[in-house]
């Protein structure tokens, strides 16, 4: 996660694990020419001899591509058809092939090359050489079929303008967009269909079982397909769990409260010298905080906050910047206010999509939402913008295919990594995940930051190498510095 000079993008992002756009159905042409298209079928493994004939291309670097047809609605397999986006980057020479490795870095709505490179990166320093490591954009997203859509408004200027109500119509003004743009896809997006995907990504890799490993969002994946196909699982690591309910309430309200923590912590070790910071940076944050109300960036504000705060070095960035704002404070205004452009993002649809499509309870009433978020304004008024998602599933109006809650499945047990401060992913989460699937193990990371996979710690890389080369989980409750 990045900090980036662009708040609002960054606050869609972030506040919902990537709250982001929409993606077009069919069969979507590999704009480098590379990868090939091979057509599954969806009631059967795949013929060993189709197998043979995938053809990896050359798509950059060392990275290799390829397209598969999947359906757009995994109930009518003979339908229309969409193309989606593999990449892979093979097991080294010289090892003996252990398999593949399957990846997904979460999102909603994130594409797969950055994480499989950032993954592969890794195995500079022996870690998994013997696997080939697989991404794929999900559909909707990148080369699945990506298309932006929506997004006249910021949803803090359309809560300024209309309330609680004039949220919920901006919500369902880029719903109504997103679904003119992508047609019979834009029902087909949430995570059963997504599962339904990558046990037919399973079949093209004629892979009888699956090594994965996924990242926020992609816990929920990982734990939904153990659940659906718990015969085909063998190695899978949930990184940065999500909870076992689809509840995006539950989820807004975490980060939100999660935030305010990291948020306090961060002022009190800058106070007690934990961190390199500027004398008075508790002064200095709240005349930040009553620059970016003057300019109406209040959104802004708690994008820049929840984005650094989310990333493992984001505690060091954000006092590093205060240097800066403490000599130059107008630069600060600059800083904060949002970008000119307002186009919701495929990646925001695709995670606005994917959260209402799977939610598993009520959706809240507009009275509800509209008292929540004024007690959310009550407990913290620098981040209260945060949790305007709450109204989304309220305007964002598409066939629901909740996803149940993540329970045991029959499938081995799964490896869960919980950061003690991840403000996206709270460690209550990987807790309440613990408890709905008993065949798990848990693994606490004391890093800061969303994730632990990619801070690279070098208790983290060995407990991945021992379980993806072996099969050799750690003790239950084991910690990692």
């Amino acid at each position: 996660m990045l900090l980036v000079a662009r708040p609002p993008r960054v606050l869609l992002a972030l506040g919902l694990l990537g709250l982001v756009a929409c993606g077009a159905s069919g069969s979507a042409p590999d704009p480098d020419g590379s990868g090939s298209e091979v057509d599954l079928a969806h009631d059967r493994d795949i013929d060993p001899a189709q197998v043979a004939e995938l053809a990896w291309e050359p798509c950059g670097g060392l990275i290799e591509c390829l397209h598969i047809d999947v359906p757009v609605d995994h109930g009518a397999p003979d339908g229309e058809k969409l193309s989606l986006a593999l990449q892979r980057s093979p097991a080294w020479p010289g090892h003996d092939r252990r398999g593949v490795i399957l990846l997904n870095p979460g999102g909603p709505g994130a594409t797969g090359r950055p994480f499989l490179e950032a993954v592969d990166a890794r195995r500079a320093l022996g870690m998994l050489r013997g696997f080939d490591l697989i991404s794929f954009d999900p559909r909707g997203v990148g080369e699945s079929g990506g298309i932006p859509c929506g997004g006249d408004l910021y949803p803090k200027l359309a809560f300024e303008l209309g309330g609680v109500d004039g949220l919920i119509d901006y919500f369902e003004a880029d719903a109504l967009t997103c679904k003119g743009r992508l047609g019979p896809l834009f029902d087909h997006l949430g995570s059963r269909d997504v599962v339904q995907d990558i046990e037919l990504v399973r079949q093209a890799l004629g892979e009888e079982q699956l090594n994965f490993l996924g990242a926020s969002y992609g816990t929920r994946l990982a734990a939904l397909y153990a659940q659906t196909f718990p015969e085909h699982v063998r190695a899978f690591v949930l990184d940065a769990p999500v909870h076992p309910v689809a509840d995006l309430g539950e989820l807004v309200q975490s980060q939100f409260e999660a935030l305010v923590a990291a948020s306090n912590e961060l002022v009190a070790d800058c106070l007690d010298g934990v961190l390199d910071c500027p004398l008075d940076a508790d002064l200095l944050i709240e005349d930040l905080w009553h620059r970016s109300v003057a300019l109406g960036a209040e959104d802004g504000f708690a994008g820049i906050w929840k984005s650094a705060l989310a990333r493992s070095d984001g505690r060091e960035e954000l006092a590093d910047l205060l240097y800066t704002f403490a000599i130059f404070p107008e630069f600060w205004d600059d800083f904060v206010v949002r970008p000119e452009s307002t186009e919701v993002t495929e990646e925001v649809a695709v995670n606005q999509a994917v959260h209402c499509t799977d939610q598993g309870v009520a959706v809240p009433s507009p009275a509800d939402i509209e008292a929540r978020i004024g007690q959310y304004g009550e407990r913290s008024a620098k981040f209260s913008v945060t949790t305007l998602s709450l109204a989304t599933c309220a305007g964002w109006h598409v066939a629901p295919n909740p996803v149940p809650p993540l329970a045991s499945s029959g499938a081995p047990p799964l490896l869960l990594i919980a950061g003690e401060h991840d403000i996206l992913t709270p460690p209550a989460f990987a807790e309440a995940l613990q408890d709905s699937i008993a065949d798990s193990v848990l693994v606490r990371s004391d890093h800061h930051g969303h994730g632990a996979v990619l801070v690279g710690t070098p208790c983290i890389d060995g407990i991945l190498e021992r379980f993806f080369e072996r099969l050799e989980l750690p003790r239950d409750g084991a910690t990692c510095p």
